[in-house]
């Protein structure tokens, strides 16, 4: 299940586990990109309409076995 509103540049910098752990350099690498305005691999997958089983006030349900298969253009 994913949080829609995780994927923004400012939830990220509000999550102090994030940044203060061994996620850090993935966690500013995510920022970072969020910054250029260029979408990540999942809310891609998101805006795309795939995988998603359930949606309900910005949570997603998503199909781990279509993630698994899913190729992003």
């Amino acid at each position: 299940m994913l949080d829609g509103d995780a994927f923004t540049k400012d939830y990220l910098q509000q999550k102090d586990w994030l940044i203060n752990s061994s996620f850090k350099e993935i966690t500013q690498n995510a920022i970072a990109k969020i910054s250029r305005a260029e979408a990540l691999e999942l809310t891609k997958l998101i805006a795309q309409k795939e995988c998603i089983l359930l949606n309900s006030n910005n949570l997603y349900l998503l199909e781990a076995e279509c993630i698994q298969n899913y190729q992003l253009n």
